[in-house]
């Protein structure tokens, strides 16, 4: 059976009919993404990254996407793919990724990380919940609807980049040159989450991000420590300054810090009340035995989201290794990410950063930016919104759990800035549990093919 292009076809006929095609192709569509995460692509060391993006375009071919390749910078390729639809006046831009994070640690993981198995349920392999679950997905809920229709009920691009990963360092110059070829009505954004209970979240937005390293020389080389008395120790120096950063009640430190952080809306607030968020199954999945500050609920919610932060990501200085060496390093570094709100900007915090270091005395520490990332927010209203919320009810049974922004962070105000193309995430095929950037990523089969469905009907609800 087809879709009948010219009679209006309901969300719940529609539904069966998509259903019908997910359970056919179940099989063929979970081994689409065993074949696509046993791909390697990592990019922070290269490793598969070419295959990848061959593979990537591959795809987009097969369904019918007319594709061509981007090199931004001369690093890893953006592939770009559009398929036009003569049925509607809507175009949908959808914004993915290929690339992957390392494995390591190898040996904490229960199966080879590019060699996806399924074990009680749940599929394993680096990239499979953070993104290539749901670039695969997407491309099963197109093959499941043009298997139902003559032609999609929405016209269709799509990015896929290759170094996401990696902070998307050259994606503002090809968004900048291709702004118009961009131009769509809204952009479904990677994949979002499915909390504990199975009950999809949407993000209408994401967190900026200022990742930098500060690392400071003292000696041109390591000193027995008997020298301690007399030569500076660049670990010292480094945690006096810390130290200073932010205090023991979470509160940044750095001067200027929070001047242009907006706060909350009323509607962002009630928005939060009706977000389900377990709080004691979070923290099991997380690993930990409390929050910070002891927050619960509601207030946990509003620090998550509308907190900026100062993270230490990791520390380094001297001798780490077995037994003991007495000596005093000559250098010492420390990275930090910064997580960013709407309208703070990574440039300016940059700049408020190296005042606080000469201001504690570190003016000849070098700071090395490794990612910049705007925040990006969109309205609750934008109309994909809606058809993708009718959709989760549809396949879900449930209302969504909307998020004013994700705690995370993406290239999203690039295309909300640049192209200006509202975006989201409204679909997703992981879990908070996914373990994402960690070994033994994995999604759930079921939810994988939960999510094709909801896509399906997102475009199909969409376009009608």
């Amino acid at each position: 059976m087809r879709f009948d292009c010219t009679a209006p076809v309901s969300a719940h006929s529609a539904l069966e009919e998509i259903r019908s095609v997910v359970q056919e192709h179940r099989g063929s569509f979970l081994e689409q993404l065993k074949r696509f995460v046993a791909q390697p692509s990592v990019s922070a060391t290269g490793e598969g990254v070419e295959d990848c993006a061959k593979m990537t375009e591959g795809v987009l071919k097969q369904l019918g996407f007319h594709t061509s390749t981007y090199r931004p910078g001369g690093t890893y390729p953006v592939v770009f793919g559009e398929l036009k639809s003569s049925r509607s006046s809507k175009t949908l831009l959808l914004y993915n990724h290929y690339d992957v994070q390392p494995v390591d640690p190898l040996d904490e993981w229960k199966t080879p990380p590019f060699e996806p198995r399924v074990i009680q349920g749940k599929l394993y392999g680096r990239g499979v919940a953070d993104d290539k679950g749901d670039f695969i997905a997407r491309a099963c809920a197109i093959q499941a609807l043009q298997e139902k229709s003559i032609e999609l009920p929405v016209s269709l691009k799509w990015v896929v980049e290759g170094e996401e990963e990696e902070g998307s360092v050259h994606l503002h110059e090809y968004v900048e040159s291709h702004a118009k070829e961009l131009g769509a009505d809204a952009c479904l954004w990677e994949g979002s989450e499915l909390n504990p209970k199975g009950r999809p979240h949407f993000y209408l937005g994401v967190k900026g991000l200022l990742y930098v390293e500060i690392s400071l020389k003292t000696a041109e080389g390591d000193r027995h420590s008997m020298n301690a008395p007399i030569i500076p120790n660049p670990a010292w120096k480094l945690v006096w300054a810390l130290s200073k950063m932010k205090g023991d009640n979470e509160e940044i430190k750095i001067g200027g810090f929070y001047d242009d952080v907006r706060r909350p809306s009323k509607e962002d607030l009630a928005m939060l009340e009706e977000i389900e968020f377990d709080d004691e199954e979070t923290m099991r999945l997380l690993g930990v035995k409390a929050f910070l500050g002891g927050l619960k609920g509601t207030k946990l919610l509003e620090r998550l989201v509308f907190s900026p932060t100062c993270n230490i990501a990791g520390f380094g200085s001297g001798y780490t290794g077995p037994g003991s060496k007495t000596i005093v390093p000559g250098r010492g570094m420390v990275k930090i990410d910064f997580r960013l709100v709407p309208d703070q900007k990574p440039h300016d915090i940059l700049l408020k950063l190296k005042k606080f270091l000469e201001d504690q005395g570190l003016a000849d520490a070098e700071v090395t930016v490794f990612g910049e990332e705007m925040p990006a927010r969109t309205s609750p209203s934008t109309p994909v919104v809606r058809a993708a919320s009718d959709a989760c009810r549809q396949v879900y049974g449930v209302d969504p759990n909307v998020w004013p922004s994700m705690y995370a962070t993406g290239p999203m105000a690039l295309f909300n800035n640049i192209a200006r193309v509202p975006s989201v995430m409204v679909n997703s095929v992981a879990y908070p549990g996914s373990s994402y950037h960690a070994p033994n990523e994995h999604i759930f089969v079921d939810h994988y093919l939960k999510g094709i469905e909801h896509l399906a009907l997102t475009f199909f609800l969409y376009g009608s």
